[in-house]
């Protein structure tokens, strides 16, 4: 399992949040990866020459879960579980330069001013050239902020030294998809999903813009399935269910479109007390 080094300790830096990402603007359904064996992230930059390194307590295998579960999460595209499982971790004053990175990313997604200025100020001292962190942030900054043709430049300068990488593939798809280059995007998506084929978020955005306008039989059935195995992945995500209830009904199965929809998107209300 190839992991980053260690780096210095967050020192104070321990910060706790509640995440919950917003899916709206973003092609997968979610704001934003498995690899074939093992899950792994691409490997963070190498870190600084750190006089305080021999401070740092070894790594037990309770940290190596910790990161396990980090990386799986991240390679399925479950953003809520890898930011909280980041947090758990920077929490616990553990130096890791991929749970401070993956938060980064995630404060970005969400928009949060406060917390992506403090984790892009912490990636700035702990990450070294090439920054592969600090650059996904700067680009996730400025697709957020309505610039997708530069934040396709800055994802297509990620891919410049890492070829295959899977988070940068992805967000080249949602900027080619901010510009209107769906089908551009489409061949994005898919480069991600042959390095980490269980991202939900690349299985959905493949499945829905493949689809758009006028799909034939044969492409309605593929999305379906795409857009189910993302469900699977994140069951929780309201924003898969409703594009498979569409898909299903866009298939002429009216029936089990009703019956996604009653079990996943309709609101559950509790019965009135009975009257005295």
């Amino acid at each position: 399992m190839a992991l980053s080094t260690l780096h210095r300790r967050l020192g104070a830096l321990t910060i706790f949040v509640s995440i919950q990402l917003a899916a709206a603007p973003l092609a997968g359904s979610a704001v934003i990866p498995q690899t074939s064996s093992p899950s792994v992230l691409p490997p963070a930059s190498a870190p600084a020459p750190d006089p305080a390194a021999s401070a740092v307590p070894q790594v037990t295998e309770a940290d190596l879960a910790a990161n396990i579960q980090l990386i799986q999460a991240v390679a399925r595209g479950q953003w809520l579980a890898a930011c909280n499982q980041a947090t758990a971790i920077m929490a616990g004053q553990r130096p890791d330069l991929d749970a401070l990175g993956v938060f980064a990313i995630c404060a970005a997604l969400r928009n949060d001013g406060e917390a992506t200025r403090s984790a892009r100020d912490a990636l700035n001292q702990r990450e070294a050239p090439p920054n592969y962190y600090a650059r996904l942030v700067e680009g996730i900054l400025l697709l957020k902020g309505k610039a997708p043709q530069k934040a396709e430049a800055a994802f297509v300068a990620i891919r410049e030294q890492r070829a295959t990488d899977p988070l940068a593939w992805y967000f080249t798809g949602e900027a080619r998809h901010a510009q209107g280059k769906d089908a551009e995007a489409i061949t994005a998506f898919k480069a991600s999903l042959e390095a980490w084929p269980e991202h939900a978020p690349a299985l959905a955005a493949v499945a829905r813009l493949s689809t758009k306008g006028s799909a034939s039989k044969e492409a309605l059935a593929t999305a379906i399935s795409m857009t189910e195995q993302a469900t699977r992945i994140e069951p929780d995500n309201r924003g898969y269910w409703k594009q498979l209830a569409d898909l299903c009904e866009r298939a002429g199965e009216t029936g089990r479109a009703s019956a996604i929809r009653l079990q996943w998107l309709t609101p559950r209300a509790l019965p009135s007390p009975a009257k005295p």
